[in-house]
């Protein structure tokens, strides 16, 4: 998702989520820029039905966020 805007990246997050088989994980790599990605993303992994979880990779890396499905 890195260099794409809000609305592309949630569009592809939408994708890759609908595909993800139970269990599984899921790195999404939103890069650091301005944030706007990262909240966008985080706002809709909050609420999304498939999403056990989900947490910043590290705190050396805040541009990627593991995912986990149900």
């Amino acid at each position: 998702m890195r260099g794409k805007r809000v609305e592309e990246s949630l569009q592809e997050l939408d994708m890759e989520l609908a595909t993800r088989g139970p269990q599984s994980l899921l790195f999404v790599v939103h890069g650091m820029g301005t944030g706007a990605v990262k909240e966008a993303v985080w706002k809709v992994l909050r609420k999304h039905p498939y999403v056990a979880k989900f947490e910043q990779e590290s705190v050396m890396n805040p541009g990627c966020t593991i995912v986990y499905i149900k």
